[in-house]
């Protein structure tokens, strides 16, 4: 037999545990106490990891912002070219970054583009044979909005996830919170209970 506490959480009863008026496994002041304690270990360790996770967006959207600049350098024609700003993006992210595999994907259709994706105009130099918008050191505005709207429909997905782990970690952190508390008067319990077992034999 077993009794839930809290959120659900199984706790199997131990031989000899009092019970309750319903005959019901009864959780002393310790067990309680040793229940909360290793719910707020599993807690803290959930809101590390969400708020790496955070950290990890953030400087995501970092990176993206600094490639979209770097590739507006490239229209104004201010040097560089847009495969070296895509290249220096992907070394900013760790090898095993899901933006990192994106922005690779991105920048190999860079090199496989053969003419100009935009305006494939015969009398338009940019349509020669040997074109590759990868290495086009003056993009056009239609050339500079089909790279940075795939920046940004990157951007736009990171910043909702951001948003909803925000919640749950908002969530998180009440819920932590309240075990805090609940944590804290049974301490207060089991002092107060000792104090009184002194007392007595005083």
């Amino acid at each position: 037999m077993s009794v839930s506490v809290q959120s659900g959480a199984p706790v199997t009863p131990i031989h000899g545990m009092p019970v309750d008026l319903d005959g019901a496994p009864a959780l002393s002041a310790e067990s309680m106490l040793v229940y909360c304690q290793a719910r707020l270990g599993g807690m803290d360790t959930e809101i590390t990891g969400m708020m790496d996770a955070q950290r990890a967006a953030i400087h995501r959207k970092e990176v993206l912002n600094q490639l979209k600049t770097d590739l507006q350098a490239c229209h104004d024609g201010k040097g560089g070219f847009p495969v070296e700003a895509y290249d220096r993006a992907i070394a900013q992210l760790p090898s095993d970054d899901p933006i990192r595999a994106q922005l690779e994907d991105q920048r190999n259709e860079l090199l496989d583009s053969g003419v100009d994706p935009v305006d494939p105009d015969p009398m338009d130099m940019s349509c020669r044979p040997d074109f590759n918008l990868a290495f086009e050191s003056n993009l056009s505005d239609k050339e500079l909005k089909l790279l940075t709207d795939k920046v940004d429909s990157l951007l736009e997905g990171i910043g909702d996830d951001a948003e909803i782990r925000m919640i749950e970690l908002q969530s998180l952190m009440s819920a932590r919170q309240t075990a805090i508390s609940l944590t804290t008067n049974i301490l207060n319990k089991i002092q107060q209970s000792e104090q009184s077992v002194v007392d007595n034999i005083r």
